[in-house]
């Protein structure tokens, strides 16, 4: 790490220099802090204004091999080698240099991903004034691809939040191979820089870095970049995806007490089961019910223990909310689950997606360019749900 960083006259830097270059000491009292803070003029100033946005973990398909605009936003496809080329702001070698850290495992840098515009900032432009907007739109498209995924079809059109990860990384021109990028942490943040011939992020292990996702909603995503949407909105959306990364550092009980805020936050309901009882059912009313009584032992036993709940769904919503009970939501969740902890997270994926974009269009039905209400295929999707069985009879 530190041969990254020489003196001008060529004599290698030692790592409590490197420190202080990168803006904190490790340790050491506060004059030592001052006395070496106050060598920083010995250092070479790397000019780092320029940067560029993207998902390394998901790509558009190959069947868009141009810039995709929606709304705000703008999706530039990247491949190794080839595209988008040196027309965009950024020269090709740059961001081939800068891409060859990212790695689908050791030794295979990604080939593809997708670059990112928003408003009126380009590649290569001080990210500074947009950092707000490009996390909110990182929110919207991750959210856009949950509602688009498909469940039990095997590794074909599955996908996580963590798919949707965002690299926001400054590079300074004509030296793509180093970079750097900030960490947080507990006390602020520390800046570091590093070459790619020496590092490399590697896709998470529950990231499929295949996936082939079916096409994202690009109204829904229009419509979450709304600033003017309730923030209450945009908390959910946020606690939503964060509770649907499928990793392993995220325990399931803390994944259901996020879907269960989302849920509070997005319908405006209390913890209590009644209010969200009465919130789904304003929902699923639109939803045509299964041509015949869902029957199974899941169904059995819901029925039995909620023997006053005359429908599936109410059955679970009580369930769902008991886990919020007496004891608060953390020592709660990681009781004895009944069913909600196979069935619950399967049912949000339709319901919460179906939810938030009925809200929208409820708040701005001009957003839809489809022609339609806009809730066509998540309103088929769930219906098919409860054709499967899931709680919605």
């Amino acid at each position: 790490m530190t041969d990254l960083f020489r003196h001008q006259r060529g004599s290698k830097w030692r790592r409590r220099d490197l420190h202080v270059y990168l803006g904190f000491v490790p340790g050491g009292s506060d004059a030592a802090r001052l006395a070496l803070n106050n060598r920083r003029s010995n250092f070479p100033r790397f000019s780092m204004t320029s940067a560029i946005a993207f998902f390394p973990w998901w790509a558009v398909p190959e069947a868009v091999p141009e810039a995709v605009t929606w709304g705000p936003i703008r999706l530039i496809p990247y491949q190794r080698g080839q595209a988008p080329g040196d027309g965009n702001g950024v020269a090709q070698t740059d961001l081939d240099a800068m891409l060859q850290a990212y790695a689908t495992r050791p030794g295979k840098p990604i080939r593809r991903a997708t670059l990112l515009e928003v408003d009126a900032w380009r590649l290569g432009e001080d990210p500074e004034p947009v950092l707000r907007r490009f996390f909110t739109a990182r929110e919207a498209i991750g959210f856009a691809g949950l509602a688009a995924r498909d469940l039990f079809e095997g590794h074909f059109g599955y996908g996580c939040f963590h798919n949707f990860s965002l690299v926001v990384q400054r590079y300074q021109p004509g030296k793509g191979d180093m970079f750097a990028f900030t960490m947080r942490r507990r006390d602020g943040g520390a800046r570091h820089v590093w070459s790619t011939d020496e590092f490399a992020f590697q896709c998470p292990l529950h990231v499929d870095s295949n996936a082939r996702m079916p096409p994202l909603d690009a109204a829904l995503v229009q419509l979450l970049m709304d600033d003017t949407l309730p923030v209450s909105w945009s908390e959910a959306i946020t606690e939503y995806n964060h509770a649907n990364t499928d990793s392993i550092d995220v325990p399931t009980h803390v994944e259901m007490v996020m879907m269960k805020s989302a849920f509070e936050l997005l319908f405006g309901v209390n913890p209590d089961a009644r209010s969200f009882e009465h919130a789904l059912t304003r929902l699923l009313t639109t939803i045509p019910t299964p041509p015949s009584p869902v029957e199974g032992p899941l169904a059995a036993k819901w029925m039995q223990a909620f023997p006053r709940s005359s429908r599936l769904y109410q059955a679970w919503a009580r369930e769902f909310c008991s886990r919020r009970g007496g004891g608060g939501p953390w020592q709660q969740a990681r009781g004895s689950l009944r069913m909600v902890r196979s069935c619950a997270p399967c049912f949000c994926v339709f319901t919460f997606p179906l939810g938030a974009e009925e809200a929208g269009q409820r708040a701005r039905p001009v957003c839809d360019q489809r022609g339609g209400s806009g809730t066509s295929e998540l309103h088929r999707r769930v219906s098919s749900s409860r054709a499967y069985g899931f709680p919605g009879g």
